[in-house]
């Protein structure tokens, strides 16, 4: 083969491997042997350094493999050349045997082979140009996936912003008209619920406190569609701080003996409002639901991780109350279901813990429960300690 020429695989995208040697010692050998093993390389030799760097500046290479005299050039200069280019190649450094001491330093440096001239060196090379290739392609896979996902990530994420935004458009749209209902309601009671025989006022008692848990139900639903609106606010939040300044927010009998114990919490990125709502339904939660005479709510981390978008500490809230029967536990985050102890207690519709996960979901977390009932209730939950990565595409 001439000092420019090619070949192409019948069958698949070439692969283009770069061989960098300016003398003839074996060079056809090892071209053909690379040929016939490997039929998806388009291999392209060099013999001069000018040549080399033009073709570097020019195309991209899969493989450079350097087989040449160092007094010409020092590999590990032409390491750091490639290290620069937009498309790094992966590096094959072919060494005479008194080069064998400059392996580490090669390596080192930046080429992701070396391999000694000797008998059997050809074989070498096309094994190790194969591996190169098979990671090659498993890092363009793998980018490939990732780039789709991405894709696929943001048009889940602008489905979901729209669907928030059916949701809060058409709660506010009924907002208005069920309130008049209300109203009416309780103007006919007031006003001509004397007149009414028993089973009327009934009747329309009923239909009144109806309507206001409808009114209820459709706020909660206009709050929760705007959740991920708030999210778009992400900021360092200090854990330890946020917890001190929800007090005034929670709700209990002053009464009540209450031991809280928080441990040295973490700074997170997140949206400092929605991560309070979290803690205070939680703890309200936690005091609410608790029949014991002095009620203990634990908040601590249980452990820190790292992922592919940042690293993460999962958080803790721990309580001594009634607990959650098992078969509540599959529905717990569900919107609207609320647990056999829920149901006993005054109030609520039911939301609180699916505003919860909604907002732990937010922040690329995820949140688990786990149970005994009569002995204790914990919520774990994970939060990113940085700015997750994909917030940043």
């Amino acid at each position: 083969m001439d000092s420019d020429s090619r070949y192409y695989p019948a069958h698949g995208t070439p692969r283009r491997v770069l061989f960098f040697n300016p003398g003839e010692d074996a060079v056809r050998d090892v071209l053909e042997n690379l040929e016939n093993t490997l039929p998806e390389v388009n291999a392209t030799r060099v013999v001069s350094l000018d040549d080399l760097r033009n073709k570097l500046h020019q195309d991209s290479f899969d493989i450079v493999i350097l087989d040449h005299p160092w007094s010409l050039e020092n590999p590990v200069h032409l390491i750091f050349e490639m290290r620069t280019l937009e498309e790094r190649p992966f590096v094959i450094v072919a060494l005479d045997q008194e080069q064998h001491a400059a392996v580490n330093d090669l390596y080192k440096f930046g080429a992701h082979r070396c391999i000694i001239k000797n008998d059997c060196w050809q074989s070498e090379l096309t094994v190790a140009v194969k591996h190169l290739l098979n990671l090659r392609k498993a890092i363009e896979a793998n980018l490939e996936a990732r780039t789709r996902l991405t894709e696929a990530n943001k048009l889940l994420e602008e489905r979901t912003r729209r669907l928030d935004e059916f949701s809060a458009t058409v709660a506010h749209d009924i907002r208005g008209p069920l309130g008049g209902i209300c109203m009416k309601l309780e103007y006919l009671k007031d006003m001509y619920g004397g007149q009414l025989d028993s089973r009327f006022r009934e009747i329309l008692s009923r239909a009144f406190d109806s309507s206001q848990r409808l009114t209820e139900i459709v706020q909660a639903m206009y709050e929760f569609a705007r959740i991920g609106k708030e999210a778009a606010q992400m900021e360092e939040v200090a854990l330890s701080d946020l917890l001190e300044n929800i007090g005034n927010d929670l709700n209990f009998d002053a009464n009540d003996d209450i031991e809280l114990a928080i441990d040295d919490l973490p700074h997170v990125w997140g949206n400092r409002m929605l991560l309070s709502r979290v803690f205070i339904n939680l703890l309200n939660n936690a005091i609410k639901y608790n029949d014991r005479d002095k009620k203990i709510i634990k908040v601590g981390v249980k452990r820190y991780f790292e992922t592919g978008l940042a690293p993460f500490c999962e958080i803790f809230v721990e309580d001594n109350g009634v607990g959650i029967e098992e078969s509540d536990l599959k529905d717990i985050f569900c919107m609207f279901r609320r647990g056999s102890a829920s149901k006993e207690a005054d109030g609520g519709i039911g939301i609180g813990l699916a505003v919860v996960q909604r907002i732990i979901e937010l922040h690329y977390g995820k949140i688990s429960v786990e149970s005994v009932k009569g002995e204790y209730t914990r919520f774990t939950f994970s939060l990113p300690l940085k700015q997750v990565a994909i917030a940043e595409d």
